[in-house]
């Protein structure tokens, strides 16, 4: 595992409905976050634009697995959308 710069987004981040229950994903990909969330307040010139998480490979490979299986899934689009090694 290692320690992984991501994008860091502020407001608030609802789900797509559609996805994985978040026990699942605590289980079967807990460190695949290819982004991060913080509440606020967003301070012109101090807030931070990424941060760090940890980040498994093993768990990659098994998000990446979950999104190929479900290809209509709101939330596979919107999360490989945000995938940082995917072809453009």
């Amino acid at each position: 595992m290692v320690m992984t710069a991501v994008p860091l987004f502020y407001g608030y981040y609802i789900s797509e409905s559609d996805g994985p229950s978040p026990k699942f994903l605590a289980s079967h990909f807990p460190f695949a976050q290819w982004f991060a969330m913080d509440g606020g307040p967003i301070v012109e010139g101090q807030s931070k634009e990424t941060t760090e998480l940890y980040h498994c490979p093993n768990c990659e490979r098994a998000k990446l697995d979950w999104i190929s299986k479900h290809p209509e899934s709101k939330w596979a689009k919107e999360e490989y959308g945000l995938y940082p090694r995917r072809s453009r």
